[in-house]
């Protein structure tokens, strides 16, 4: 079934892109942003290993893609940078990686060659505590189904998981591990990446409560705040699942930029204001399809566009 989604949404890519080509014009106070999610950089040969490979993104695709919107024209942009109205008359590409694996600083060099720039929203528990993520902990018991667990509590997930299987939470070597402090300390070090909230354990926030929403954020800032200085305005929600709710329990703890994993690219004013900048979508890139189509589908016209992506999400 995945893999006749695929050829749908690469039918969709080619013949939708060719009969639309090129974006809308832009007016005077606004810019065009495409926000592009990313999980992990892989070798070819790590692409065989029995791990989850999330959307079998490789380092060289990676490159291309990066290549391909600077020949495309485009810009990269930060969230900060669009909060200070660094957007308005470009046409600007923001990347993102969220979770925080230790493959994500394979993408430094690539960003320094192409003189752009990442946005990486991180869970710090990973990398502080040197545990898996959920998922691959089940993964790598055999378990390809993951919905039992997508919005479940941390707590109550590494319970379940780790009273069945003790010790599941050990990475089992390089492929299916969290980046390390002295790894994190060197990405957010660069002047080409910026660092976002992801909360702290990975949990889906939609649906806690104030408290809850609270002390992830808190232990968040601690966490950036005593390793970077600051603490971040951006967040992404954890699986991309948000609610007016958490919005609000976001903004009320200071956060000014959420990124959704709606599929879709943003026209922005210059003061957009929190109703949009919390709620940004984002398109993910898939490994499996061909790549500049996925690219220039995502600068279609927004009532084209978000056609296209509607009938992407039900098929997938």
């Amino acid at each position: 079934m995945k893999e006749q989604v695929n050829r749908v949404c690469e039918f969709l890519d080619h013949h939708v892109t060719r009969r639309f080509a090129g974006p809308a014009p832009l007016n005077e106070d606004e810019g065009e942003v495409l926000p592009f999610l990313f999980h992990r950089l892989f070798t070819e040969e790590e692409l065989n290993e029995d791990i989850y490979v999330h959307e079998r993104v490789t380092v060289p695709l990676f490159d291309r893609f990066v290549g391909h919107c600077r020949a495309l024209g485009y810009g990269f942009i930060t969230p900060s940078e669009v909060l200070r109205g660094q957007h308005v008359g470009k046409r600007s590409v923001m990347v993102t990686f969220d979770d925080g694996y230790a493959d994500n600083l394979r993408a430094l060099p690539i960003l320094e060659r192409h003189d752009a720039k990442a946005t990486f929203f991180l869970s710090p528990a990973h990398i502080s505590e040197h545990r898996r993520f959920w998922w691959d902990a089940l993964h790598a018991q055999g378990i390809h189904s993951f919905s039992e667990y997508q919005e479940m509590p941390f707590d109550e997930a590494r319970s379940r998981i780790e009273g069945r299987w003790p010790g599941g939470f050990q990475p089992a070597g390089e492929l299916d591990r969290a980046m390390s402090l002295d790894e994190f300390k060197t990405l957010a070090a660069s002047d080409r990446v910026e660092i976002g909230h992801h909360s702290f354990n990975h949990t889906v926030l939609a649906g806690r409560d104030r408290e809850y929403v609270k002390a992830e954020i808190e232990q968040t800032n601690a966490f950036f705040q005593r390793h970077l200085g600051f603490k971040p305005e951006a967040i992404a929600y954890p699986n991309g699942v948000y609610t007016d709710t958490l919005v609000d329990l976001c903004v009320e703890q200071g956060l000014r930029v959420g990124l959704t994993c709606d599929f879709r690219s943003e026209r922005l004013s210059r003061n957009p204001g929190a109703e949009r900048l919390m709620r940004l979508g984002r398109v993910m890139v898939s490994g499996t399809r061909p790549l500049l189509p996925q690219i220039t589908a995502a600068t279609l016209q927004p009532s084209l566009k978000r056609g296209v992506y509607g009938l992407k999400r039900a098929l997938r």
